[in-house]
């Protein structure tokens, strides 16, 4: 099935592009597994430097990149700039600040020497809306990426340009191939993560992306919450009007904000 980008003020299309087979699926998760490896182990002056890299790059391709969200979703010119903007000062902030808020936090215990340590959990898939299709992604982007984590963009059917256009920037600014992907999907298939090729047997749990994020959509929340694997079919999980809920998959986390 094709993918359609479309000039919602004329009702042109713009751009067609063909949604990944599930074996392309597969590969991107597999290269994703691959970048977590290394990316994991950089240490935050690097990751803070290519953090840097990505909100320069968006400065310098402010009009572009809004006129790409004008053309796709229908954005005035000026409100998608400054969506830019924003997304370049995110990417700063957790660039200069990550490591201070990943820090080890000393606790009182019997033992000789206590602390918590936050790690990385490896491959973020977020699915995300269309409504502010830059920002929306670079406020998960950007701190999950400075934490070490590595990123599976499902971005709304609606605006494809913008996640290319996003996955470029990361791969521009210097990280590695595979720490940020764009998965060009279905809306409906999210069960494509969470299952193998037969949508019936749930993905053995290293082939999982270890964290889900979804972003304010209650459609979006209830297509994955069904499509988890059987062991979780029981678990309380609900929404309470926006605030967040956790649900575990097996290691990783759904993060519905």
């Amino acid at each position: 099935m094709a993918i359609a980008s479309i000039n919602p003020a004329t009702g042109k299309k713009l751009k067609e592009f063909s949604a990944f087979t599930e074996k392309e699926i597969e590969e991107r998760l597999k290269r994703a597994e691959e970048a977590f490896a290394h990316h994991r182990r950089e240490r935050f002056a690097k990751r803070g430097q290519l953090m840097l890299a990505a909100a320069s790059l968006l400065e310098q391709g402010k009009k572009e990149l809004a006129q790409t969200i004008t053309l796709e979703m229908g954005k005035l010119l000026g409100g998608a700039m400054g969506e830019i903007e924003k997304c370049a000062r995110v990417c700063r902030f957790y660039a200069e600040n990550a490591e201070r808020f990943l820090e080890d936090e000393p606790v009182q215990t019997d033992a000789a020497r206590s602390f918590v340590r936050y790690q990385p959990l490896g491959a973020v898939l977020a699915i995300m809306p269309w409504n502010f299709p830059f920002w929306q992604v670079f406020r998960f982007a950007a701190p999950a990426l400075m934490a070490g984590n590595v990123g599976l963009l499902k971005h709304a059917a609606n605006v494809p340009q913008c996640a290319l256009a996003i996955e470029k920037i990361f791969c521009r600014a210097g990280f590695d191939e595979g720490v940020f992907q764009t998965l060009l999907v279905e809306a409906r298939r999210p069960e494509a993560y969470l299952r193998d090729g037969d949508h019936q047997r749930p993905r053995r749990q290293q082939e999982l992306a270890k964290s889900l994020f979804v972003c304010r959509s209650f459609l979006a929340y209830k297509a994955v919450y069904r499509s988890l694997p059987p062991p979780l079919s029981s678990s309380a999980c609900h929404l309470c009007r926006r605030s967040a809920r956790a649900l575990h998959i097996w290691e990783g986390t759904l993060l519905v904000d």
